[in-house]
């Protein structure tokens, strides 16, 4: 008996097996271990399963070790090794292939008897186990180990070891037992497998836990007591005899799979498949697909000998030929029975696990919501509550506090600027009779499905109010463009000019373009950092004043009091300017966005640094250095050390105080009427000092925190290690305390409470209004998988190995190509097609379209981050988003140690988030889910999901879905397993999404060349000859048929006979095709030419876009003749099938009874039905009142009279609205761009606004019919 080896990893971190720890339900369950990069590398030599078994059993005890196919490769360091098949990164592979006469695998998906506990007999479940195999394993000598999920999650889990005659390497075993039953039309993942096997365990570098699971305390072994969990299960042999196995070409077999049977056909059709016959299948594939489509279809509890039988009968009755001579169908049809028990395992496996997956589903989703009707009046009824409850109530409580302010300064009177902190206890070092407290004023949030119009009715209200009392307010928005339309908005609703845009120094000054609002913005942002202040730089009459004073713009702006100030987020991260710090209110729209955090280093040495005033206050300072000195470098500082000290919050509070004595007056440093670079170069000294003043007082305060808190440790201080030690304090970025000095409320279609009270303390949700999507709204949603970054933006991922990037790449290519077909169907329907991607994704498609040259004109490409307040996607007929934004679970749990303060209750660290099992709200009562990873601490999920459901659900309402009805559809598709709060209509695979065909491309891109090597220069990124294109169509009979038609055609060669397969398929192409112009081109140089069909919609100039697709200049570009036309519907025979009275075929199928005859007529789609001359296409009609299907279209309706047409001017002129006004309203640089109907819709808008919805339709109608009385007349 010849030997071989076994290679065995050791993990040289964590354990490698499952844990079973006690679940939350009281039961068991188990954990998976993350992911391990070193090892340690062992070989030994074993000869028979018996040694093998032996070694299996002394490493099993063992949690850190694994076994791999792989043999280690000369010169690794067995000591520290990669798990490595290929060299990466200029490291050579670690583990090499190699043939191996052991074999390993993890069976799974066994149906088994009802009866049969996998746990009470080892003996029994092997052997059961065993006749699911290829008969040379039946009885024949195995090791076997219940996996680490047995007796915990239902079903067999079982793993099987064997020795085999010959050694067989990685090809040779998947060929073997690791085929699948093809099923053309699903994504080949979805297959059944041949064989219960999984076949991951046979490639060279993948780990085999061999390692029993590790027990925790507090849980039980579920095989204590029943079984043991490995062993020798003996038999007549103790060597596998492997049979012939043949490695077919891998294009072989793709075309076996694609003869198996048509896509989505029926289980008849599939077994009259069965033989050589013409259109036949043959045996193996043909059988194996006849089995997967009937377990398919009919569920893992119907009949198998029905099956069998109808196998067998189809078998005997078909024609055969050599190929397939009676000795192959005797050896076919003795498998069949492990064929249909392996495919009917699997089958109920699947089933069982459907049903897990529905069981353990968590609908966060309730009913749809009211519609748009019921919403917008319960959305102004609580912007209203806002005005009349909590303003009025905040300005009764401002003045009893500016009262009692005035009133405790004259009893106490100011306090002394003195402290003298070494002769008094730190815990009091403020005095008792503080001033009084400022009053709680209201921070009130609204959320309400986006598109909703909650901008709109805000804005009404303030309108009103400012109108109603005189009285101001500050309206706060992401953008400056944003803020700016909304200015407008106001403005135009008042009929008078009552807001303004508050603007940044460095914004243009719109009284003067090209110059900015301050002409000295760098100088005073460096006098603002070194703790000065603008006035600073404005001057004073006894400093001197600034040179631009007199004509500068951001003072004017300051000196502005407009009724409501139009401001944006980053505004709010300082001081109230000018008469915004007198508003009445503050109101957020969208979820605020700062800058980002700020991060200072404070050495520890600087306790010891010396102070300008108060000597004394340096013995707290060594108890704080002293605290910090024992804290280990490199993790965060614990309150116990400073406790131990002495150090309280209140303490730290006088510190920080004392620490303010330190700053430097910038202002009596500089002259405001000299140079900037003089005053700069005057400052930067200043700057320095006063930063690290600033420094220290953000320690005492985060320190402050610390101690006033109940968290041990600090999570925004951090020890630094290095020679000099330093504390690496964190500081989030959040509004200017004075902001909160008034009442709030926080506008958000994504509004999440904890994270909103990072900075609204007492935030209450007053309303939260969900909105039904329209009815013209259809949602298809991917839900086999992610869509990650790491799977689709080229780049992305921990992985930067050339194969991870070639796939992604690959990826991304073809999102493109399924764009643009997409693009093209919208744009032959007259509508803009949108989409939403990753920023790096959408940079490299918008890079490869440049290339490429086959951009979608129609296309609006938006990527996550950059969506909020856009509208540009309110019109598009369709809408995708690709992928979801997703941070790793590091950046998350920082951000939580940021915002929050705390450390997150859970780590998930550098490994992956876990899953749970979430439902989709779906159409019905059918339960559609997707796995949506989350993370275990609730602060952390939530800022997780503020990142991406919070993105994705902005990212769909872009469209306004909300607002669509049926005589404005949308499609939207969401190429992303994320959880969003909207009906999904249709589900599918990435793959299903991904498929397109190459001749919908040459369709989308407006070409159709009739040679091969034209077809190839219009899908060059994807078949580099001409040669490969010939060959996809070979292998695709379908497309050849119909590429071969319309070539025919293009080319007057040949005509279509009617009844043609090719005619169904054919006749929507000619539609587009056959009204393109034809041209013949040769290419300089060349001896023949050929025929292209260009789309002249698409490509005006024919000649220049067809020169440049084929990379070559054109000695002849001529038009040929005119456009072809499809064969009229008249050249066809007569052909109606009668259908029995209602219910009937085209009832059941449209959904229409004619027996009621006020039912809904049919619609106007063909119908396609198989009948022996083939498939035909018949129009629903009527004959009599009796449903027919006719196989000749209705006659057209009688066009009625044209319906008169209404301009925008004369729309304007019967409104009593200024055509001027109009025209300077569309001269704004917003509109100067937008051309057709976007300006028309844009000019509709503004006059809709201006009047009121009710009375423009009011108006437009009577128009409309005073025209047509006219035509009349």
């Amino acid at each position: 008996m010849m030997s071989d080896t076994v290679t065995v990893l050791t993990s040289l971190s964590r354990p490698l097996t499952k844990t079973i720890i006690k679940g939350s339900a009281g039961g068991i369950e188990t954990r998976t271990q993350q992911n391990v990069k070193f090892y340690r590398g062992e070989e030994f030599s074993v000869s028979g399963i018996r040694d093998f078994a032996e070694l299996l059993e002394k490493i099993s005890p063992d949690p850190r070790k694994c076994v791999v196919r792989g043999a280690i490769a000369p010169g690794t360091d067995r000591e520290r090794m990669l798990r490595r098949k290929f060299p990466k990164s200029g490291e050579q592979a670690t583990l090499i292939e190699t043939p191996r006469r052991w074999i390993l695998f993890d069976v799974d998906g066994v149906a088994l008897p009802s009866a049969l506990d996998p746990l009470a007999s080892p003996t029994d479940t092997v052997k059961l186990v065993r006749a699911k195999l290829p008969p040379c394993f039946h009885d024949v000598t195995c090791w076997y180990q219940y996996t680490g999920s047995a007796g915990i999650k239902p079903g067999l889990h079982i793993r099987i070891g064997f020795w085999l005659d010959r050694s067989l390497d990685e090809a040779e075993l998947k060929q073997w037992l690791g085929q699948k039953v093809p099923e053309p039309g699903k994504a080949a993942k979805t297959w059944f497998r041949e064989y219960p096997v999984d076949p991951a365990v046979f490639t060279t570098v993948q780990p085999i836990y061999v390692a029993a699971p590790i027990v925790e305390a507090g849980a039980q072994d579920p095989l204590a007591g029943r079984c043991a969990r490995s062993g020798v299960i003996g038999g007549t042999a103790e060597i596998v005899a492997v049979p012939h196995i043949e490695t077919h070409p891998a294009e072989l077999a793709a075309e076996g799979a694609a003869s198996a049977g048509p896509i989505g056909a029926t289980f008849a059709e599939c077994l009259a498949a069965i033989g050589d016959h013409e259109g036949g299948a043959g045996c193996h594939n043909a059988l194996k697909h006849c089995v997967a489509v009937y377990w398919r279809r009919h569920g893992s509890n119907a009949s198998a000998e029905k099956l069998k039988r109808l196998l067998l009968d189809r078998v005997a009755a078909a024609e055969w030929n050599a190929a397939h001579p009676p000795s192959y169908r005797r050896m076919e049809l003795e498998r069949i029975d492990t064929l249909i028990d392996s495919v009917r395992g699997q089958q109920r496996a699947s089933e069982q696990g459907e049903e897990e997956r529905r069981a353990r589903a968590s609908c966060p989703w309730p009913g749809p919501g009211m519609t748009l009707a019921e919403a917008e009046p319960a959305l102004r009824r609580s912007i209203a509550r806002f005005f009349d409850q909590a303003i009025p109530d905040a300005l009764i409580k401002r003045e009893a506090y500016e009262e009692a302010l005035e009133e405790h300064l004259a009893t106490v009177g100011p306090a002394s600027a003195e402290l003298e902190f070494g002769q008094i206890d730190p815990d009091s070092l403020f005095a008792p009779d503080v001033e009084p407290e400022p009053p709680d004023y209201a921070q009130w949030g609204i959320r309400i499905t986006p598109g909703a119009g909650k901008t709109h009715a805000a804005i009404e209200r303030i309108v009103r109010y400012v109108q109603e009392t005189g009285r101001s307010v500050v309206y706060a928005v992401p953008t400056h463009s944003k803020a700016e339309e909304i200015e407008a908005d106001i403005n135009r609703l008042a009929g008078e000019t009552i807001a303004a845009t508050w603007r940044g120094i460095d914004r243009e000054d719109p009284s003067r373009p090209g110059v900015k609002l301050c002409r000295r913005g760098e100088l005073v942002k460096a006098v603002v950092k070194s703790s000065g202040s603008i006035n600073d730089v404005c001057g004073s009459p006894s400093r001197g004043f600034c040179p631009f004073r007199d004509d500068c713009g951001y003072r004017q702006q300051a000196d502005l009091s407009p009724r409501v100030w139009v401001t944006t987020h980053a505004a709010l991260a300082t001081k109230p300017q000018g008469s915004m710090k007198d508003a009445d209110a503050l109101i957020v729209d969208e979820a605020l966005t700062l800058s980002s955090a700020r991060e200072d280093d404070l050495p520890l040495s600087d306790f010891s640094a010396p102070r300008k005033e108060h000597a004394r206050v340096e013995g707290w300072l060594r108890r704080a250095q002293a605290a910090a000195e024992r804290v280990t470098p490199g993790s965060y500082l614990p309150r116990e050390p400073f406790e131990a000290e002495g150090l309280t919050e209140a303490a730290c509070a006088a510190l920080s105080a004392g620490e303010a004595y330190g700053y430097a007056r910038v202002a009596k440093t500089f002259d405001p009427r000299a140079d900037d670079d003089t005053i700069q170069w005057i400052i930067e000294p200043v700057a320095i000092a006063n930063g690290q003043v600033r420094i220290r007082q953000t320690f005492w305060r985060t320190l402050a925190e610390l101690l006033g808190g109940e968290e041990p440790t600090s999570a925004r201080m951090k020890l630094l290690a290095g020679d000099e030690q330093a504390i690496r304090i964190v500081t989030p970025a959040r509004p200017h305390p004075d902001w909160l000095r008034r009442p709030i409320l926080h506008l958000d279609a994504t509004l999440n409470e904890t994270v909103v009270s990072t900075w609204l303390p007492r935030f209450e949700l007053m309303a939260d209004i969900r909105v039904e999507q329209g009815e013209g709204v259809l949602v298809h949603q991917i839900v086999d998988q992610a869509v990650s970054y790491g799977r689709v933006v080229p780049g992305a991922g921990g992985d930067k190995s050339p194969e991870k990037r070639s796939a992604q790449e690959n990826n991304a290519r073809r999102i493109m190509r399924a764009i643009e077909v997409k693009a093209a169907d919208d744009r032959r329907a007259g509508g803009k097609t949108g989409a939403i991607a990753p920023k790096s994704l959408e940079e490299y498609m918008e890079e490869t379209w440049r290339v490429w040259k086959t951009r979608p004109p129609n296309l609006i490409l938006n990527h996550y981050g950059n969506i909020r307040g856009r509208n540009n996607l309110e019109d598009c007929a369709r809408e995708i988003l690709i992928s979801r934004p997703e941070p790793q679970a590091g950046e998350v749990e920082r951000a939580v140690r940021l915002e929050f303060g705390r450390h997150p209750s859970a780590s998930v660290g550098a490994g992956f988030y876990p899953d749970r099992v979430v439902a989709l709200r779906s159409r019905g009562n059918a339960v559609v889910a997707v796995e949506q990873p989350y993370h275990p601490d609730q602060r952390a999920d939530a800022l997780l999901g503020q990142v991406r459901d919070a993105e994705v659900t902005q990212a769909v309402h872009r469209a306004r879905p909300v607002r669509r009805g049926k005589d404005r559809p949308l499609i939207l598709e969401i190429v992303a397993g994320v959880q969003i709060d909207i009906t999904v209509d249709s589900t599918g695979t990435f793959e299903e999404w991904l498929e397109t065909s190459p001749a919908r491309l040459l369709l989308a891109r407006g070409f159709w060349p009739t040679s091969w090597e034209g077809k190839q220069a219009a899908l060059a990124d994807l078949y580099p000859t001409p040669t490969a294109v010939r060959r996809w169509f070979e292998k695709n009979p379908t497309e050849m048929e119909l590429r071969e038609g319309v070539d025919q055609v293009l080319a007057a060669k040949g005509a279509l006979r009617p009844y043609r397969d090719i005619l169904i398929r054919l006749e929507g192409t000619l539609q587009q095709v056959g009204l393109w112009s034809l041209y013949r081109y040769k290419i300089a140089g060349s001896r023949r030419s050929h025929l292209v069909a260009v789309d002249q919609a698409l490509h005006p100039d024919g000649a220049k876009a067809w020169s440049d697709r084929l990379g070559n200049s054109l000695e002849i570009f001529e038009r040929v003749g005119e456009a072809i036309q499809p064969p009229a519907a008249e050249s066809c025979p007569p052909l109606v099938l009668r259908l029995p009275r209602a219910p009937s075929i085209a009832s059941d199928i449209f959904g229409t009874d004619r027996r009621d005859r006020a039912a809904a007529p049919f619609p106007t789609a063909p119908l396609h039905v198989r009948t022996a001359a083939g498939d035909v296409r018949f129009w629903p009609a009527e004959d009599e009142g009796r449903p027919i299907l006719a196989r000749t279209r209705l006659p057209p309706r009688p066009a009625g009279a044209a319906e008169p047409v209404l301009t925008v001017e004369s729309i304007c002129d019967h409104l009593g609205i200024s055509r001027f006004a109009l025209k300077n309203h569309m001269g704004k640089s917003r509109f100067r761009k937008l051309i057709g109907a976007d300006r028309e819709r844009a000019a509709i808008q503004w006059m809709t606004l201006k009047v009121g919805r009710e009375q423009f339709v009011s108006a437009v109608r009577a128009l409309a019919e005073q025209m047509r009385e006219a035509e009349r007349a």
